[in-house]
């Protein structure tokens, strides 16, 4: 019984937060267009996907509009049964040598100037990823370091939430 009420307690909450979700987008909506962009969409849970499966059918009268970014081909395909009316747009990781120009751009305006041995080292661990190799150049910028085994994403996306309001980490908590 406890546990009958605890999941009636869980999608009444998920319901609420969908529904303030979809407030807020229609608010802002209202007044400009608004583009949502999901990144590692592939790691999206059963919830998450509920939750834009209403997103998406309810953006056809809004103007809104969804990207869902992901890294792993199989999940494109996932996301394409799940938004059937969605275009699928397969964009490649970047080049080596385009990953290193955009990190020569990144660093053209540092106070830090980096090595090739540097240079190399994001190319190689931001996997053709600009997002990835962005946070890398930034972390590096900010500390100074490198570890030469492999950066730790995880750790820079956790020093990344260090900075987040309480609010916010309450929200990242809630299913």
């Amino acid at each position: 019984r406890n546990a009958i009420l605890a999941i009636t307690e869980a999608s009444t909450i998920a319901e609420n937060i969908h529904d303030a979700i979809l407030d807020l987008l229609d608010a802002v909506s209202e007044e400009q267009t608004v583009i949502l962009i999901i990144d590692d969409a592939q790691w999206m849970d059963q919830p998450s996907l509920n939750l834009f499966q209403r997103i998406v059918a309810w953006l056809q009268q809004h103007r809104v509009m969804v990207v869902f970014a992901v890294r792993v081909p199989s999940a494109s395909m996932h996301l394409s049964e799940e938004f059937p009316s969605g275009k699928l747009i397969r964009l490649p990781a970047l080049t080596r040598e385009i990953s290193a120009t955009l990190i020569g751009v990144l660093l053209r305006h540092r106070t830090r100037q980096a090595s090739d041995k540097i240079v190399n080292w994001f190319v190689d661990i931001g996997e053709g990823n600009p997002f990835f190799l962005k946070e890398l150049v930034g972390q590096w910028e900010e500390t100074g370091r490198q570890d030469e085994s492999h950066a730790s994403l995880v750790a820079i996306a956790n020093q990344r939430l260090l900075g987040l309001s309480r609010p916010a980490i309450q929200l990242l908590h809630t299913r």
